[in-house]
C-alpha cells in the first residue's frame, strides 16, 4: 500500500533541488505535482516541469502574480487549496522565496 500524499505542492525559486530531492525520494514520491512559481523563475519552472515529467509525475503549473505581494499569493494559494479540498497533499516551501513561503503555509496550515 502507498501512503505518500497525492499531490506535493513545490514553490519554484532559485534552485530547483530543494524541490526535486523530496518529489523523486521513494517514500515521498507522489502522483502529481503543482509548482507554484513566479514568472521570474520561469526558467526553473521548465526545468523542473520536464524533470517530472520524464520521470511520469504529471505537473500542474500555477503562475504566481506578484511574488512579493503576500496578500496576492495568499488568495491564489487559497483558490488552489478549494480546488484540492479532499486529496492528500504535502507543501514543501523549501523553493521560492521567503514571501511566497509564508503566504502558502498560512494558507495551507
Amino acid at each position: 500500500m502507498n501512503n505518500n500524499p497525492s499531490i506535493h505542492i513545490c514553490l519554484v525559486g532559485d534552485s530547483p533541488v530543494e524541490n526535486i530531492t523530496p518529489t523523486l525520494s521513494q517514500g515521498m514520491r507522489p502522483k502529481k505535482v503543482i509548482l507554484a512559481y513566479p514568472v521570474s523563475h520561469q526558467h526553473e519552472f521548465e526545468i523542473l516541469r520536464q524533470l517530472f515529467s520524464r520521470r511520469g509525475i504529471p505537473v500542474i503549473a500555477i503562475k504566481l502574480d506578484d511574488e512579493w505581494n503576500v496578500q496576492r499569493l495568499k488568495h491564489q494559494f487559497s483558490e488552489l487549496l478549494i480546488t484540492l479540498i479532499d486529496k492528500s497533499l504535502i507543501l514543501n516551501v523549501s523553493g521560492g522565496n521567503r514571501v511566497m513561503g509564508i503566504a502558502a503555509y498560512e494558507v495551507f496550515s
